[in-house]
């Protein structure tokens, strides 16, 4: 085993041992020889990810990638980073490529689904969220969002029927469906509709945010029944639950209600502008 060979060996178990900084010694001086060492870089770039130091471990990701396009696990990484950082259009690439590695990984499906509809890409979302619903996997989550996708579309029956499928099997973020319903601007409750949902809200086993969102749904059914008064009194209820969690920042409002107070408006005399005569024969 020559000195490259030992720093590196090193440096893997000092990494497998968590002492990183010991790591990081030894896998840069397997660098000092070899620049170009891609396990050593890997390894550099595991301890910045371990860290949380993800533009440095992104950098370092990235110089792998170059070399080594096909490596799951790097792959995964630079999608997870660019997920974290919300680039979304880069975190879609590097699913895809990921996909092409193992086009069988459902959980996989799952997450290009969550990160397609972040860019839009709305058709490839619905595909790959029918996938991971098919799978039995996050089923929840697959239901909600597929129902979102409809909204988008304006298919409003399929979202309501998939906002409904989600609160039966989500219970403890069913409060989340019905006010997925209410929100759909071409739906209307039905009687079932209403006594599950006064069913729920008479729950003992409720959050404060979940009850709020019930009221918040039930409001808009009284709505559509022209019940206003009863309405208001349950929005008003919700609200003031929702200020509980929410309270007013009374400090941060006044702060910007000043400062606009005390803007000036700047005159700018120094812009040019073209004189009628310049456009005509133009």
């Amino acid at each position: 085993m020559n000195r490259e060979e030992r720093n590196l060996s090193e440096a893997q178990v000092f990494f497998q041992q968590k002492k990183f900084s010991s790591a990081g010694i030894y896998a840069r001086k397997v660098l000092r020889q070899a620049p170009n060492h891609h396990v050593a870089q890997t390894i550099l770039a595991d301890i910045a990810y371990q860290q949380a130091d993800y533009s440095e471990a992104l950098k370092l990701y990235l110089l792998v990638f170059e070399k080594n396009q096909c490596m799951p696990s790097i792959l995964l990484k630079l999608f997870i980073i660019y997920e974290r950082q919300e680039d979304y259009f880069n975190a879609f690439k590097f699913i895809n490529l990921l996909l092409d590695e193992e086009p069988d990984n459902v959980e996989l499906k799952f997450k290009q689904g969550m990160t397609a509809i972040q860019i839009g890409l709305m058709d490839e979302a619905e595909e790959s969220l029918q996938a991971s619903l098919e799978a039995g996997i996050h089923i929840g989550q697959s239901l909600l969002n597929l129902g979102h996708i409809y909204k988008a579309k304006g298919e409003t029956e399929r979202a309501a029927g998939l906002y409904r499928d989600y609160s039966l099997a989500d219970q403890q973020n069913k409060a989340v469906g019905y006010w997925s319903l209410a929100d759909l601007k071409n739906y209307t409750f039905s009687e079932n509709d209403e006594d599950l949902l006064l069913e729920s809200i008479k729950s003992n086993h409720l959050s404060t945010f979940s009850k709020s969102l019930l009221l918040f749904s039930y409001s808009r059914l009284l709505e559509q029944k022209n019940d206003f008064e009863k309405a208001f009194e349950t929005v008003k209820t919700a609200n003031q639950l929702m200020t509980e969690l929410r309270p007013f920042k009374k400090t941060a409002f006044l702060h910007i209600v000043k400062s606009l107070l005390n803007c000036k408006f700047i005159k700018n005399n120094s812009v040019e502008y073209p004189s009628a005569e310049s456009y005509v024969g133009s």
